[in-house]
């Protein structure tokens, strides 16, 4: 089936219309800092870590947790993105670990950074809204 944007032009745009279903945001890339108090980079070398030292490769843990390809598990490593919280109760019963082993947290001055980068965004934008009603 070819795929169409809103305004008919193939594949381009962010919305999708297929099958005359909408998908608002098909296309945009996801929010990799969802998780603010999170170190996913040291989180994901953390797991790669669990994995080595326990003799486990990539390929058996895909096959333990029964995924179809093992991009996942890649992703975990490399900081992209968690598991989900079934995968970590399975790869913590797999390895011998609790769930919270494989988390590490940011430091505290990056979550504050995180903070003010947050709040002057806030202020910016109410900036914004005041400008716009006058």
């Amino acid at each position: 089936m070819e795929r169409r944007n809103c305004f008919g032009a193939k594949l381009a745009g962010c919305l999708f219309i297929e099958l005359g279903r909408v998908r608002p945001g098909a296309g945009r890339k996801k929010n990799r800092e969802a998780y603010q108090a999170i170190d996913m980079r040291r989180s994901g070398a953390r797991m790669r870590q669990l994995f080595l030292e326990a003799g486990y490769d990539v390929k058996e843990i895909q096959r333990f947790l029964h995924l179809s390809c093992p991009q996942p598990i890649y992703r975990w490593m490399k900081g992209q993105m968690l598991p989900t919280v079934d995968h970590l109760f399975m790869l913590s019963k797999l390895l011998g670990i609790h769930m919270e082993d494989f988390l590490i947290e940011k430091k505290l001055e990056e979550m504050d950074e995180v903070f003010i980068a947050y709040r002057s965004m806030a202020l910016y934008f109410r900036y914004v809204n005041v400008l716009a009603t006058k």
